[in-house]
């Protein structure tokens, strides 16, 4: 097509179109620019030294009608309400990245898979020269690397729902960290979004802690981070964090193995005296004719064995930071008064000296047993209690704190296989099913010592029902009508199933009935159901559980 009859077709073009020369001299326009571009200068003159005028976005096309000529494509931008709300959104924007970086917490956001987004001039405080460095990592990375743990976006991912968890940096900073997950329609995760607070800015001081074992050469190991989405430890855990500001003696209560030394350590770490001492005596551990030296010391001479030089004892060793005292309620009655008199006058006697020395001391107390029933039997002091009991703060079992249940089986997964340089496994959903169920007496330490011991002796990347614990897997059985225990009349323990058939209890011969039983209830289900979803739904276990047994069982 010639050239002019082309430049007729674009002139009747709606769109503004200039043809330049490569010098910058404007050659043509069509009737669009004339009446739109073209006012904004003097065509005749215009040359490449002006700018083209604001308003529009400009399209080059090189080489259309001749090697040296340049044909531009004007598109005017939007107006009116478009360039308002694009300005708005501007504002909008602006204003909240002056909010997230005046806020005094750390702010921390990431997409659905981890990798971070974005983070607020805070973090540069939290973790210095790592600020420059954290957009674009996952933050499972960063975590493993130790640069925070545990990682509460992690936790939100992994549970898909908000997560509170008290959190350690690579620079032995404390902070409280919750994490909340923004979804697409579907119900896949969009953002995690996370704040943290530095527990240091609450006028309290950071984790620096100097123990009486310290001071001896040994070095302490940093305690696993509080968990503590279910309502009860938030509770539990909002009153330690206050009353670590004051003074005021705590008396911490609740079962054994509920993790009272460590809320007690977590009340002196957070408080003004967290670069003092940190001093622990167990009343029921010690012999109660030692306890009286343990706790006041001794002067030369004072009986016989001991020590030429004398001894100061553990109230004194706790001068100036906090003295934990476990199991009081097993203080014999005799040395109850002196505690009485430690409390009211913050002043202590040696055994066999005349003189008293003044102590500045926080006193921590728990107990697992009832003080105000041995106070009516006449087995504990009612003073002393009372002294005691200022804040008392009781301490949920783990059976009343399930939500806490599955981070917790997350942190202490980690935690051992860093421990034992080993591979971190994974628990099959069917096993955190049946911690759900099971009642843990011990509590804590039950379930801490659980987890250790599965890191430690299953060589396997999903650790499965049949690796827990006798007890653990007796609940489900249970409800699930499998065999339960029975002893016969010759004393040979064995398991009787729903049916009345008794099952010996020799390992191999229950490992093998409750595979043989499992194969059999698969097939059965297999015959009714379409889908593994369908089975997984019906036997109440993850897809991916059906799938692996299916295949173990050579079920299709």
């Amino acid at each position: 097509m010639e050239t002019t009859k082309i430049l007729e077709v674009l002139n009747a073009l709606d769109t503004p179109l200039l043809l330049v020369e490569q010098g910058g001299r404007i050659e043509w326009a069509n009737q669009a620019a004339k009446v739109t571009v073209c006012t904004h200068f003097e065509f005749d003159s215009w040359t490449g030294e002006h700018a083209l005028p604001e308003g529009y976005s400009y399209i080059l096309h090189k080489d259309v009608l001749g090697p040296n000529l340049i044909l531009i494509e004007c598109l005017p931008l939007p107006e009116g309400p478009d360039v308002n709300n694009m300005w708005t959104l501007q504002q909008e924007n602006n204003e909240l990245e002056e909010l997230i970086n005046s806020s005094l917490d750390e702010w921390y956001i990431t997409d659905g898979e981890g990798v971070t987004l974005r983070v607020n001039e805070k973090v540069e405080q939290l973790y210095g020269p790592l600020v420059g460095g954290l957009v674009g990592k996952s933050v499972f990375d960063l975590e493993r690397q130790g640069i925070f743990y545990p990682s509460v976006t992690a936790m939100v991912l992994r549970h898909h729902k908000q997560q509170t968890v008290l959190q350690n940096t690579i620079d032995g900073r404390r902070l409280i960290s919750t994490g909340n997950p923004i979804f697409h329609a579907d119900g896949s995760i969009k953002r995690v979004i996370s704040y943290a607070k530095d527990v240091s800015e609450l006028e309290l001081l950071t984790l620096n802690v100097r123990s009486h074992s310290a001071q001896a050469g040994t070095s302490l190991v940093r305690p696993v981070p509080f968990v503590s989405n279910s309502p009860a430890m938030r509770r539990c855990m909002d009153v330690a964090l206050r009353v670590a500001r004051t003074d005021a003696c705590v008396l911490l209560l609740g079962e054994t193995g509920v993790g009272k030394n460590r809320v007690a350590r977590y009340i002196h770490e957070m408080s003004r005296r967290a670069n003092g001492p940190w001093v622990e005596i167990n009343c029921a551990s010690i012999p109660e004719t030692l306890l009286e030296s343990e706790l006041f010391g001794y002067e030369r001479g004072s009986f016989t064995g001991a020590r030429r030089e004398g001894k100061p004892g553990k109230v004194e060793l706790a001068h100036g930071g906090t003295l934990f005292l476990n199991e009081i309620g097993d203080l014999p009655l005799h040395l109850q008064g002196k505690m009485l008199d430690l409390l009211q006058e913050h002043r202590v006697e040696r055994i066999g000296s005349t003189k008293s020395i003044h102590v500045d001391i926080r006193i921590i107390a728990a107990t697992n047993r009832n003080l105000r029933e041995m106070v009516e039997q006449g087995r504990f002091r009612a003073d002393l209690f009372y002294r005691l009991n200022v804040v008392p703060i009781e301490i949920p079992p783990l059976r009343d704190r399930l939500e806490d249940i599955r981070p917790l089986s997350d942190v202490y997964l980690e935690q051992f296989a860093v421990k034992h340089h080993l591979v971190r496994p994974e628990f099959d959903e069917e096993c955190i099913r049946l911690f759900l169920e099971y009642s843990w007496p011990g509590n804590i330490r039950e379930f801490e010592n659980m987890v250790e011991r599965l890191v430690i002796t299953v060589d396997e990347r999903v650790i499965q029902p049949h690796h827990l614990p006798p007890e653990v897997l007796a609940c489900g059985q249970k409800r699930r009508g499998y065999p339960s225990e029975a002893v016969l009349d010759d004393g040979t323990e064995c398991k009787t199933d729903s049916a009345g058939a008794q099952v010996p209890m020799q390992s191999e011969s229950w490992r093998d009935y409750k595979l043989n039983l499992e194969r059999e209830i698969y097939k059965a289900v297999l015959e009714k159901c379409s889908s593994t979803r369908e089975i997984a739904k019906i036997l109440g276990v993850s897809q991916s559980t059906v799938v692996r047994k299916l295949k173990q069982y050579g079920l299709r």
